[in-house]
């Protein structure tokens, strides 16, 4: 994750240090959401692979958590940099490191604050990070000044029209109300129970549409070049979970032809690459 600087960043900054020694199990296939992180892992590989560059001389990894995108980038690039504002996030990522893996510095700094001159960077991922700030904006434009004119970041956001969140309804209409609600409503909700307020215990992503980004792209002077979805679990009926065989072959089928409608639109993860223009371009 990256620096508190608002509320709902700095809950989901707390968040992400507290479960830093389990967040890696994540990427293992025996915990129950390893599915949705490593089909989320795939579809950015994917991307990274596509850029026009098959070798970059510098990669940066925002908000990189334990590490699971390093290695990716690793064989993108001849140097490579993972940042997280949660020191714990760092300290996993660095026992997580491939062996040999000697093109890799992990840092703790903010993407407010990341200390590197501008347009340092040729290419980047920015996973699970986007969501968790109000002013998206100012997170877009303080990323991309670290990335030379030309170069690509992928980031990944939850997609608002997510096959989970729309038959999941109601059951999912938590996830679809602005975040600083639920921070409010989890506060009083705490207070009731005799709780001190902890709004870290609640999940504090927004969804986005498509749209959403590409104004922001457009505000920030930035270009959507490539845009997919991933991950298709989770499905319901009217919020209820359907048979889990039923629900593994809507997935399956999900995955296999994701570049087609309307599978392309209704994964659970937006899946964006955003490339800062050239001055002759």
């Amino acid at each position: 994750m990256t620096e508190a600087k608002d509320d709902r960043n700095q809950a989901a900054a707390k968040h992400f240090q507290d479960t830093a020694a389990s967040w890696s199990d994540r990427y293992i296939d025996t915990h129950g959401l390893s599915h949705s992180f490593l089909i989320r892992r795939q579809a950015v590989e994917w991307q990274l692979a596509r850029l026009p560059s098959s070798m970059h001389e510098r990669a940066l990894d925002l908000g990189c958590g334990t590490g699971p995108y390093l290695g990716i980038l690793a064989r993108l690039a001849r140097e490579v940099v993972g940042i997280d504002v949660a020191p714990a996030m760092i300290e996993e990522a660095k026992h997580n490191l491939q062996p040999g893996l000697d093109n890799v510095t992990l840092a703790v700094a903010s993407v407010f604050d990341l200390p590197f001159p501008e347009s340092h960077f040729d290419v980047g991922v920015c996973v699970g990070v986007l969501e968790y700030f109000n002013d998206p904006l100012t997170v877009m434009r303080a990323a991309f000044r670290v990335i030379r004119p030309g170069g690509s970041v992928v980031f990944t956001v939850p997609n608002a029209f997510g096959i989970s969140r729309l038959t999941g309804l109601p059951r999912t209409l938590t996830l679809l109300v602005p975040p600083r609600w639920k921070i409010t409503v989890g506060a009083i909700w705490d207070r009731m129970r005799g709780r001190e307020p902890n709004p870290s215990r609640y999940y504090l992503g927004a969804s986005f549409t498509l749209s959403q980004v590409h104004r922001l792209c457009a505000k920030a002077g930035l270009e959507v070049t490539r845009a997919t979805t991933s991950g298709y679990d989770g499905l319901r009926f009217v919020g209820l979970p359907l048979p889990a065989r039923l629900g593994s072959a809507v997935e399956r089928l999900g995955e296999a032809r994701r570049f087609n409608f309307p599978w392309k639109v209704i994964g659970n993860n937006l899946i964006v690459t955003i490339r800062k223009p050239s001055p002759n371009t």
